[in-house]
């Protein structure tokens, strides 16, 4: 930039605007160097003017806010460059926010500290975080995990810098064994005794079925047996009173 600058007594200061370019950059600090000059031996300039550029910011931070995962499975976390690129490396620390959640390290969840060095060629950073399996019946548990910087870095932003993550239990505990047991076994004995009495009913039926057919049989038998015949009765031994 060359700007013409003219002094007279009426005008003895001179003030000029020089426009800096925004980019989405993560730069380091630039500096910018003006210098006057003049065609006139008799007028003497002041030192050159030093101007430091400072860089604006960048975003990064969780893909998403929440997650949930089943008990004894792992979740894919993921955390990225948000807003802005980069020229220089920022170095992230990924770990528990112990101070958020009612899951415990190292009981429900694996411990989580990782470094992540986010670069231009590498912008994004997934990582799986696995739940410890147990048997013990429990509500719904969560913990949290964050991002932070052991050496604050100008210019870059950590948002959000907090994810919460579910656990969702699969566990019964015996209580409801036992209800369930009860339940297999009521319907069992309720099958079996619905069982016996069709048995019955059928034993039953054919009994009388069987007893029915024989009484039967004796009736015709008896009858036939006392049947009396008077056709060989001699017709003068019948006596007949007057």
């Amino acid at each position: 930039v060359s700007v013409e600058l003219t002094f007279s007594p009426g005008s003895p200061r001179n003030c000029k605007d020089i426009p800096i370019t925004d980019d989405i950059v993560l730069e380091g600090a630039e500096t910018l160097f003006a210098n006057l000059t003049t065609s006139d031996s008799v007028v003497i300039l002041a030192p050159n003017v030093t101007e430091i550029i400072l860089d604006d910011s960048i975003t990064i931070g969780f893909e998403n806010a929440t997650y949930s995962v089943e008990e004894g499975l792992a979740v894919e976390v993921c955390t990225h460059i948000l807003k802005g690129t980069l020229e220089l490396e920022v170095n992230v620390t990924l770990e528990l926010a112990s101070s958020i959640g009612t899951a415990k390290a190292s009981e429900d969840f694996d411990v989580v500290l990782e470094n992540l060095t986010f670069t231009a060629m590498e912008p994004r950073h997934c990582r799986n975080v696995t739940t410890v399996q147990d048997s013990v019946r429990e509500n719904n548990e969560y913990y949290s995990l964050r991002l932070n910087m052991s050496t604050r870095q100008r210019g870059v932003n950590l948002d959000p810098d907090t994810v919460f993550i579910t656990i969702l239990n699969d566990d019964v505990d015996g209580d409801d064994y036992g209800a369930v047991i009860g339940i297999i076994i009521g319907t069992m004995l309720g099958g079996l005794l619905l069982m016996v009495v069709i048995y019955l009913t059928i034993v039953r039926m054919f009994f009388y079925q069987k007893r029915g057919v024989s009484s039967k049989r004796s009736l015709e038998k008896g009858g036939g047996g006392e049947q009396i015949s008077t056709s060989h009765i001699p017709l003068e031994k019948v006596h007949h009173t007057e």
